[in-house]
């Protein structure tokens, strides 16, 4: 935990009252909502705060006699409730008070209880889940509660000793108390530890003991005695903390256990006088002067831990400290009266710019969104440790902790936590719905509400669109505003598959709905209230599914567009240009329909209007709904009917909608029997007969309330019997009025609405007077109204049978007659009977009635009559039945007429058994078939003949596929003999192991491999990649199935098979893969693969040029080592970040000396100075640092720091050389006396050297004596022959030795006079002095020995004159004038002679001449020995077998020597060996470092040498062309003979490899076009015959590098002649991808000849590619074979041309299947089409007139050779041809012009051109 003061102070009662004595701070309190805090000073006042600190309000307290200004008093504690409404204060006058706060700023303070008690009152805590229950300690020792309910106390246990502190638990079950005996009690309200809920119960003021307790649990125990009075005491995470005055801290258990103990005693600290947990108990504050300390919970550990301690200065005793409930704040009171506070959290970081996340606890974070300041408090209630906190749609939370899940609304506040396995973290979170968030893992969705602590449900689908599910939770509907105590009205709509919807009830998890549909769901919601589904099919039809009564209704055949409007039951859908809305859902013939323009985009609902917002193109157009009409839909489901019927009164027009809506409040309101509103619905639908009669009641039930009856209106037998008729429930309204004895008001309403039968049965039943008269009457009536049939029923009813045949017969009612007879059993006179019977029959027949009629007859035994009546009747089922008894021959013939007849009934499905039972099973197959019946279709083609029942089994197989059941299907389509059928079906419904089982069962082993390669290229274009490749294998095209998962981008897929069906290839696939991954900017994928292929530089490489240089680094540490990553740290340096940036990246890398010495070369010398003194072990850097620094201000001019700077390296001399090259001698002189005396002399010496120089030879003699050095003095006269001055000189300060030398040297000077010659060297001298000539030739005397012919003198004098202070290219000259002096006259002084001049040669570092002077006397030995002593064993080596072929041998053990023992080449190189340092690094391997340091020294023989070996190894061992390209662009083209087979192999290489990989790089042609340049210019200047092949390749690349200008410029004539030009080289470049580039360019062109010609030769190349096979041997070859083999061509098109017919067939096709089909059909069509010729464009050659190809070079008659065009590759002729002024190449005018007008510069030289 880290505290953090924050300043200012939130209070300061000595501040406050303006008193210069102490007011300590007695107590402190944080409501529970964070909203307030409460300070108590010693003046017994309340001050209150808001959350930022500032001061809102005060109060001050009462005494307990009631008076404000009582004095004796204190302030012992105090806490705010739960509820954050009261305050409770206890003080120490015997009192506690509870005062009531409110919940805002400025309500009125009251006393809302007091609890008097009989001893001082001393500490105070109120348990949160104890709302009403708040406890305190006594001095007398007893621990009471208080009830703020009843105003009641009592206490809770007695101990020995006075209450000094009392914790709560934080989960609110308990409490502890500490005493002054140091014993803590513990008591607990209810038991915990089983869950059993069993709660302490307690009566008024009685005392419990100590042992009194329900349980071990429940109730009071004494668990543990501190060490010292636990005055500071707090219950935190299942611990009890205790501390006091011995300065120990202890934490016990629950159960009183100690857990541990921190003894502070014997350090410097004072006792504990405050404490404090914070919320989630896991971090413990202790109080003490000036100190804070800190205690953690190790949650890992699971033990308490010391954390940091805080020493605040001044900060004196802390009296009090409380912890702000959210845990991001702690206050603190101290004895001084200040009241300060910290900042709390373990750490705290920002979220996206938007949200600030505190950790207060392992377990609590605070969320605060930064813009409005808005907190929530993410608390775990579990107490795990949150791991991870995100932040979704800024406004949902998702926190993980190991075992749960914890998800927030930041709107609502709610939270919820959810036991969740988070291992994997794969969920996928849908937050849009704002009640609940559905998380989506392993196939299933679970369904979290926001402030539930469960998962209220949970259910499977594979459809996770946010549109195929639809979560509600809605109010439960309860009627009159019931309590809903059910759980809600909580449902879910998903898709089960994608043809039916599932609808969950998630209270109950009960499936309440499955709704099937014909075709596939696309989308789906619920309404708000759950009641009602809209979803729409793949065929956009719009349906409706009412839950409650599990009907779907269709709204639209066509709709683009649905939505609910929000809050409402409203629907609004689009079907094509109009807008449809339905206002009431439960009508869906009722829509409102408006035409619109455009398409809907969005409904919007805010402000009491309602509008579709349409875009209309240009802009958008809101379309206004009646927001009436949407109110009215909410009333209803509300029930609020009045109004409901308002709403619809305010809508005058009476219009579809408005009336459906009428007619179902009417009936909403009849249920619910609410008239007067019944009333004004029927008034408003015109039905004035229902509505005058609902104001009759209506005005009944008026009168019936103002009679004041004790009846309800509604219970009234008046209103009840209304009610009724209105129903039209006569009979419940009969009975009313018969219990009520209104007989004669029945009969009345009998009358009224004209039933007068039951009037007058009525009347008769209830015996009144003349009722048999009234019926007789009635009859009569009846039957002159013709209303025979009514009559009837009469005598009917009363058994007068006779009468009632008679009048049905009469009346025209035959059946009824029959009817009669049937049921009464009728017996008629004998004499009638017959009659009677064939009357009726006869009428039943004219009637239509022939079953009736049938009965008749078969009654009276005419069997024939009556199956001819029933057949007439088509009543099949009476005459089956009585021909199988009386005629069963007609059994047949009747079934198949009964067949029949349902058939044209469209019973189909019926008239199956029947064909069956005719035994006509075509027609029963046929039927089963119409009507569907497809397994009863099978039935029957079992059983009949196959070749007829084969037609039959391909439909009903169609049948069974469209259901899906496959199986049955195959069964069906293998019966009718169509497999591919079969097939095919499998193929639509993804079944490739069925279709793959088929076509192995009915195909050939050709067949089927042909059929699997086409059914997998249809899979690959699916997107369906395993399955097609598992048929490519099967057909054996594993090449195809590479190749797929290459063009998909599935990299890991075409490797997996590439290493295991062409593991030969394997790297270079990682190459190709990582090199396409890289260009598309897929780095990380790219790195991957190119360190599978062993291939880490570029991946270094690549992530350098895309500026990631902390993964270059990375790649290069991983895999390159050492010396490798810090080379790219170096660049990344110096490349792109550079100066004082570079030198802290480098610093930050680590490389601390590489820092340095990079801050040195850019001349920053503070951060040099810095990182050298700040790296203990870069001391020694310091002295290098202050020399350079020190030249560079010496550069700068800047000579007194540079003096100093000097001075710190410990370099006196070199500032003495400074000042001495500025002549500032007293400066130098200076220094040398000040830092070392040595140097004076010197500094005299060099005065006196420069005085000497200039003549000035007096001074010079008094610096030399000053200096002490007359023997210099003396020599440099002697070195002018001033050999008097030496003598004196001599004379004067040496000794007799040295004098007597001087006077022989002067002898031997005189001497020369003597010898011959026109004059001596004297003489030569002294003319040079007198002539003031100053030049010195210490040889002269030498040579003019040599002259004389004395020539042991002369070589005395060249071996014995002063060369001190001569140039070196001087001596060299007179010394090998000697050496050849020597060996021409004097042979035997040869050996000393070379030995002593090679010998100072070489102490000159003239090794070189040394080696020629050895060389010149044949000592070939030492000669080497001077290379080989330089570690210059090129050089040796060279000399040993010109010289001395025997020497080889002996001068390579030496090298071998040097190797095994050799310092870094980086020391030789320091060291100025740069031969040897060169040859050092090329060994090693290291040619780039090699080869910039040849270049820079102009080494020329080792840099070609080492460029030959470094490009041989990048095409030879690591086949890296391009990077060979770059090696000789940057350090030339060596013009060696074995070479040039390498620069063709690179060339080659280069142009295959682009175009295999189809992304020609022109850029690296350009580089190998420019690479051929530099070779031919070499071999020109070297007069080397230039090999063709390297002609011809410049050639090439040179048009590939046009042909790409001319695409840029969309110059396309241009382009495909390029491309034309091309094909006469397809000896040497990949032949199909030249023809097929230069068909397509034709193609565009139009030239349909040639691009015939072209595709016909592209077409003979594929078919050579397919038919030659790759050997064996050249498998796996590493590098790659690129071609496999060469072909002859049928040359017949190109006869006479230079295009080549033999050509190089590649390892791989380069145009893939598609195209080369394109390409075949276009050549087979123009060869169909006989008025098409197809052949190549010619002209007349120039010089003889034959025809000859337009792109020849060369006539094949006349044997004329043509320049090829720079600009097409063309033959450039005569009058067209125009020569760059530049480089003279030549080209075709027209040509030219083109491309010179576009690109301005000429290809070949790039010069700028102008057109001609």
């Amino acid at each position: 935990m880290q505290l953090k003061y924050i300043d200012p102070p939130i209070y300061s009662a000595s501040a406050a009252n303006q008193k210069s004595t102490f007011s300590k701070i007695t107590a402190t309190c944080w409501s529970n909502n964070n909203r307030r805090l409460a300070v108590a000073d010693s003046d017994r006042a309340i001050h209150l705060f808001d959350e930022t600190g500032e001061k809102r309000e005060r109060f001050p307290t009462k005494s307990a006699d009631g008076k404000k200004g009582n004095k004796y008093y204190t302030i012992t504690g105090m806490v705010f409730s739960p509820d954050d409404i009261k305050l409770a204060i206890a003080q120490t006058d015997e009192i506690v008070y509870v005062y009531r706060l409110g919940l805002e700023w400025g309500e009125k303070k009251i006393i809302c209880n007091k609890f008097l008690q009989k001893s001082a009152v001393t500490c105070i805590c109120w348990p949160h889940l104890h709302p009403s229950e708040v406890v305190f300690g006594l001095r007398d020792g007893r621990v009471r509660v208080g009830n703020t309910r009843n105003n009641k106390g009592l206490t809770l246990y007695q101990a020995e000793s006075e209450v000094v502190s009392l914790a709560a638990s934080s989960d609110g079950h308990g409490l502890v108390s500490g005493h002054l005996d140091g014993s803590i009690y513990r008591f607990y309200f209810e038991d915990t530890s089983n869950g059993s809920g069993n709660e302490f119960v307690y009566g008024d003021d009685e005392t419990i003991g100590n042992n009194a307790s329900i349980s071990n649990v429940i109730g009071s125990q004494k668990i543990c005695i501190h060490s010292s009075i636990p005055y500071c005491l707090a219950w935190g995470n299942n611990s009890i903390i205790t501390a006091g005055p011995d300065k120990r801290v202890t934490f016990f258990s629950s159960e009183g256990t100690l857990i541990h103990t921190f003894d502070f005693s014997d350090k410097e600290e004072k006792e504990f006088s405050a404490i404090a947990c914070n919320p989630s108990g896991q971090c413990c504050i202790i109080a003490s002067w000036n100190r804070i300390k800190v205690f953690n919970f190790n949650i890992h550990r699971n033990m308490w831990e010391e954390g940091d301690h805080l020493e605040i200065p001044n900060l004196y005793a802390i009296t009090s400290a409380c912890w702000k409930p959210d845990g991001s704040r702690l206050v603190i009171g101290n004895m001084t009266g200040q009241v300060d506070w910290f900042d709390a959290c373990i750490k705290r970081y920002r979220y996206k710019g938007e949200f600030e996340f505190t950790f207060v606890s392992s377990s609590q974070v605070i969320v605060k969104r930064l813009s409005t300041n808005v907190r929530i408090v993410l608390k775990s209630l579990f107490e795990e440790e949150i791991l991870k906190v995100n932040v979704a749609r800024e406004q949902y939370i998702i926190a993980r902790t190991p075992l749960t899940l914890l998800l927030g609304d930041l709107e609502s506040c709610k939270l919820s936590e959810i036991h969740w396995n988070s291992d994997d973290q794969k969920e996928k979170f849908y937050f849009d719905n704002p009640k609940v968030c559905m998380v989506f893992k392993a196939g299933e969705f679970s369904i979290i509400e926001y402030g539930i602590n469960d998962i209220i449900g949970s259910f499977r689908t594979e459809h996770t669109s946010t549109f195929l599910i639809s979560a509600r939770i809605a109010d439960k509907e309860t009627p009159n505003n019931e309590i809903d105590l059910s759980g809600g009205n909580k449902k879910v709509a998903y898709l089960i598959d994608s043809h039916t919807i599932c609808i969950l009830d998630l209270v109950s998890s009960f499936t309440i709905a499955k709704i099937t549909h014909e075709f596939k769901i696309d989308w789906l919601e619920l309404n708000g209230r759950a009641t009602k589904l809209l979803f729409r099919d793949k065929q956009r039809h719009l349906y409706v599914f009412d839950i409650k009564t599990q009907k779907t209704t269709t709204l639209l055949t066509y709709c683009s567009y649905v939505q609910w409007v929000p809050d409402s039951d409203v629907v609004v859908a689009q079907n094509r240009s109009d807008l449809c809305v339905w206002y009431n859902i439960d009508s869906p013939d009722r829509v409102t329909i408006v035409q619109i323009k455009g398409e809907v985009i969005d409904i919007m609902r805010s402000d009491g209007c309602t509008a579709v917002q349409v875009d209309e193109g240009p802009g958008t157009v809101n379309y206004d709904l009646n927001e009436g009409l949407i109110n009215f839909g909410n009333a209803m489901e509300d029930r609020k009917y009045e109004q409901a019927a308002n709403i619809l009164e305010k809508l005058s027009l009476l219009t579809p909608e408005t009336e459906a809506m009428w007619r179902k409040l009417s009936e909403v309101v009849m249920e619910d029997q609410r008239y007067d509103i019944a009333e004004r619905c029927f008034a408003a639908l015109g039905d004035v007969a229902k509505a005058r009669f609902l104001r009759k009641i209506n005005e009944e039930c008026q009168k019936i309330r103002e009679s004041e009856s004790l009846i309800e209106p509604l219970d009234h037998w008046i209103i009840k019997t209304q009610i009724a008729i209105l129903n039209k429930d006569f009979k419940t309204a009969e009975q009313i009025y018969l219990e009520q004895g209104k007989v004669d008001e029945a009969i009345k309403m009998y009358e009224q609405i004209h039933k007068f039968e039951e009037s007058i049965f009525l009347a008769i039943e209830r015996g009144i007077p003349n009722a048999q008269e009234k019926k007789q009457k009635y009859v009569e009536w009846l039957i002159q109204s013709k209303q025979e049939d009514k009559a009837a029923k009469i005598y009917e009813k009363e058994g007068q049978y006779i009468k009632a045949i008679n009048l049905y017969l009469q009346g025209g009612f035959p059946a009824s007659a029959a009817n009669v007879v049937t049921k009464y059993n009728v017996i008629f006179d004998s004499g009638t009977q017959d009659k009677l019977l064939d009357t009726i029959a006869d009428a039943l027949s004219k009637n239509g009635l022939f079953e009736k009629a049938g009965e008749f007859y078969e009654k009276r035994g005419l069997y024939e009559k009556a199956i001819d009546a029933y057949r007439r009747g088509k009543c099949y089922r009476y005459a089956v039945e009585l021909s199988r008894n009386a005629f069963p021959e007609l059994v047949v013939k009747l079934e198949e007429e009964w067949g029949d007849y349902l058939v044209q009934l469209k019973q189909v499905e019926s008239s199956i058994h029947h064909f069956i039972e005719a035994n006509n099973y075509v027609k029963a197959i046929e039927a089963s078939i119409t009507s569907r019946q497809w397994t009863k279709a099978v039935q029957i083609l079992d059983g009949m003949d196959v070749q007829v029942a084969k037609k039959y089994y391909g439909r009903i197989a169609r049948h069974f596929e469209e259901i899906q059941n496959l199986q049955q299907a195959k069964k069906l389509y293998l019966k009718a003999n169509e497999f591919r059928e079969a097939m095919e079906m499998f193929e639509r419904y993804n079944k490739w192991d069925e279709v793959q089982s088929i076509a192995e069962s009915y195909m050939s082993q050709t067949e089927t491999k042909q059929f699997y390669t086409e059914l997998a290229t249809k899979l690959e274009k699916k997107q369906r990649f395993k399955e097609a490749e598992k048929l490519y294998i099967k057909a054996d095209e594993t090449d195809l199935a590479i190749n797929m998962y290459a063009k998909n981008h599935m990299f890991d897929d075409m490797i997996r098979l590439v290493a295991k069906y062409d593991p030969i290839h394997l790297k270079q696939a990682h190459l190709r893969i990582a090199e396409q991954l890289e260009s598309e900017g897929h780095l990380r994928q790219a790195e991957h693969h190119y360190i599978e292929a062993s291939d880490w530089k570029n991946a270094v490489n690549m992530y350098r040029n895309n500026d990631k240089w902390n993964d270059a680094i990375r790649v290069a540490k991983a895999h390159g080592g050492p010396t490798a990553w810090k080379k790219v740290a170096h660049d990344w340096a110096r490349q792109y970040t550079g100066g004082e940036a570079g030198v802290k990246l480098l610093f930050k890398l680590g490389l601390v000396e590489d820092a340095i010495d990079y801050a040195l070369d850019g001349e920053f010398w503070e951060l040099a100075f810095e990182m050298a003194r700040s790296n203990s072990n870069m001391s020694h850097k310091l002295t290098q640092i202050h020399m350079k620094y020190a030249i560079s201000l010496e550069e700068a001019n800047n000579l007194k720091e540079a003096e100093a700077e000097y001075i710190n390296a410990n370099c006196p001399k070199e500032a003495v050389d400074m000042y001495m090259h500025h002549t500032d001698w007293e400066n130098a002189m200076r220094v040398a006396e000040t830092h070392d005396p040595s140097l004076i002399n010197y500094i005299l010496e060099f005065q006196a050297d420069l005085a000497f120089q200039n003549r000035e030879f007096e001074k010079a003699e008094k610096l030399y004596l000053e200096a002490r050095n007359p023997e210099k003095l003396i020599e440099k006269y002697k070195s002018i022959h001033r050999f008097q001055d030496a003598k004196k000189i001599a004379e004067t300060y040496l000794g007799s030795d040295y004098q007597r030398k001087v006077s022989i040297e002067w002898a031997d000077y005189l001497a020369g006079d003597k010898d011959g010659g026109n004059k001596s060297p004297r003489a030569l001298i002294e003319e040079e002095e007198r002539t003031d000539n100053k030049v010195r030739d210490p040889a002269a005397a030498a040579r003019m020995f040599a002259q004389n012919g004395q020539y042991s003198k002369a070589i005395d004098s060249y071996l014995g004159f002063d060369w001190s202070g001569e140039s070196i290219e001087y001596l060299e000259t007179e010394w090998i004038n000697a050496v050849k002096l020597t060996a021409d006259h004097l042979q035997s002084r040869i050996v000393e002679v070379v030995n002593t001049i090679t010998r100072r040669l070489i102490d000159l570092k003239r090794h070189q001449t040394a080696v020629e002077i050895f060389c010149m006397v044949k000592q070939f030995k030492e000669a080497v020995e001077v290379y080989i002593k330089q570690k210059n064993f090129s050089e040796a080596l060279d000399l040993a077998k010109r010289k001395q072929p025997e020497l080889v041998s002996y001068v390579q053990e030496q090298h071998k020597k040097f190797l095994q023992t050799s310092q870094n080449p980086d020391d030789l190189y320091q060291a100025g060996n740069i031969a040897a340092a060169i040859e050092g690094f090329g060994d090693k391997g290291d040619y780039e470092k090699c080869l910039t340091i040849a270049l820079k020294h102009e080494i020329s023989d080792l840099l070609t040498k080492y460029s030959i070996q470094y490009v041989n190894s990048l095409v030879k061992e690591q086949h890296d062309y391009i990077k060979a390209i770059s090696v000789l662009e940057r350090f030339g083209v060596p013009i060696e003979k074995q070479m040039i087979a390498l620069y063709r192999e690179i060339v080659n290489r280069i142009i295959w490899t682009s175009i295999q990989l189809d992304q020609i790089n022109v850029t690296d042609i350009k580089r190998c076009r420019d690479m051929l340049k530099s070779l031919i210019e070499g071999l020109i200047n070297s007069s080397t015959t230039i090999p063709v092949f390297i002609i011809k390749l410049l050639q090439i690349t040179h048009i590939y590098y046009v042909k790409d200008l001319c695409k840029q410029f969309d110059l396309y004539e241009l382009y495909a002649k390029n491309c034309i030009s091309l094909c006469r080289y397809t000896d040497e470049i990949p032949p199909d991808a030249v023809f097929f580039e230069a068909g397509k360019a034709c193609e565009k062109m139009k030239w349909e000849g040639i691009m015939f010609v072209l595709y016909n030769r592209l077409l003979d190349i594929n078919d050579a590619v397919e038919e030659i096979e790759l050997n064996e041997e050249y498998q796996g070859q590493d590098p790659p074979v690129i071609i496999k083999g060469t072909a002859e061509l049928e040359n017949s098109d190109f006869q006479g041309t230079d295009v080549p017919y033999k050509v190089p067939i590649p390892v791989v096709q380069m145009i893939d299947e598609d195209q080369k089909n394109i390409i075949t059909n276009i050549v087979l069509q123009k060869s169909m089409n006989t008025d098409f010729n197809g052949q190549l464009p010619k002209s007349p050659c120039p010089n003889c007139r034959n025809p000859l190809y337009v792109a020849n070079l060369s006539c094949p008659s006349c044997r004329t050779q043509f320049e090829p065009c720079i600009i097409t590759g063309y033959p450039v002729l005569n009058d067209q041809k125009v020569q760059c002024t530049n480089c003279h190449k030549s080209a075709n005018r027209n040509d030219w012009n083109l491309f010179i007008m576009k690109n301005k510069r000429c290809p070949y030289c790039n010069d700028l051109q102008l057109t001609v």
